[in-house]
């Protein structure tokens, strides 16, 4: 079971030398993206703050993708029926049902999935 995120909206609170704060309504902080050293099976990779800045603001924006993908996701869905505009694959009107047998190249699979991403419940 997944807990509740910080409700948004969220914003960029500002850019330092080091990284960047996404901060919530209340100013509460969400997120901290810093500088970094990362070491993986990949090699190493350092993260400067341009890069932890862009990655702040993408943090600051995943309330409203996901707002967005939900919305776009409703317009898309037919409700008599449940029939994807997409592909014409029978998937149901609920954006955050299970996708069964829905195609992986479908542009509402994937938008489900990454909501699902997001939230932490599965599709």
């Amino acid at each position: 079971m997944s807990a509740a995120p910080t409700p948004g909206p969220w914003a960029l609170a500002g850019e330092a030398a080091h990284g960047a704060e996404v901060r919530g309504p209340s100013g509460i902080s969400v997120a901290w993206c810093g500088m970094a050293s990362v070491h993986g099976d990949t090699g190493s990779h350092y993260i400067g703050a341009p890069e932890a800045a862009a990655n702040a603001r993408l943090i600051a924006a995943a309330p409203d993708l996901v707002k967005a993908l939900r919305e776009l996701l409703a317009e898309t869905m037919t409700r008599d029926g449940g029939i994807c505009i997409q592909c014409a694959e029978r998937v149901g009107t609920d954006p955050e049902a299970p996708v069964g047998s829905h195609m992986e190249w479908c542009r509402v699979a994937q938008a489900r999935a990454a909501i699902a991403k997001a939230t932490g419940i599965e599709p």
